[in-house]
């Protein structure tokens, strides 16, 4: 949904500059929004970005490739998201009649839409480090590897985090260590975020 409202809202971008993209989130349209808004999208995390795109392929698992890994940490995911929306947002001046139109974003906020409201820390006027570090987050990790005696396997692990600080970063990798044997069924797993108990 993440990778889906970013699409759109630089396709819309697009648009208003009166150039059309029929592509979902990838380099190439990302790289038209950074032609026609340089500041706009040097103002947004590009790890993030990233991720959006390698969201698409989740759509698509039989064409991904061997290795593909994803991990989705909610909290920090929920805050970039919102100050990426909230970037776009200011950019976008329409008006009817000469008069400004809010659009849905501003009539949300108005309306005070608890759906909007619930955990946006720039509604709540938080910073997005205090919103991150104290929240726990769930953690969502995938992985596609072909050492798993089928021609791949599909590993997954949720958990919850501890509150911590996020570096930025959302391109972490879910990485296996030791792969099971006969002589040693456990497998050994690299958590990108710290997990709040021993054994998640």
């Amino acid at each position: 949904m993440a990778s889906t409202s970013i699409e759109k809202y630089f396709k819309a971008i697009l648009i208003l500059n009166k150039k059309k993209s029929h592509k979902h989130l990838n380099a190439e349209l990302c790289n038209l929004v950074k032609e026609f808004d340089p500041d706009l999208y040097n103002n947004l995390n590009l790890s993030f970005l990233e991720l959006l795109i390698k969201c698409y392929t989740l759509r698509y698992l039989d064409d991904a490739p061997n290795k593909f890994s994803v991990v989705f940490i909610q909290y920090p995911l929920l805050a970039e998201l919102d100050y990426s929306v909230s970037k776009i947002e200011k950019k976008f001046h329409i008006y009817q009649d000469s008069k400004k139109l809010d659009l849905d974003y501003r009539q949300t906020w108005n309306n005070k839409d608890p759906e909007f409201t619930a955990n946006n820390y720039i509604y709540n006027g938080m910073s997005k480090v205090n919103f991150i570090e104290t929240n726990e987050s769930k953690v969502h990790c995938l992985r596609l590897d072909p050492n798993f005696g089928i021609d791949r396997a599909i590993i997954e692990t949720y958990y919850t985090a501890t509150k911590q600080p996020h570096d930025g970063n959302f391109l972490r990798e879910f990485v296996i260590s030791d792969y099971p044997t006969t002589e040693n069924p456990n497998t050994g797993f690299e958590l990108p975020f710290k997990p709040k108990f021993k054994n998640p």
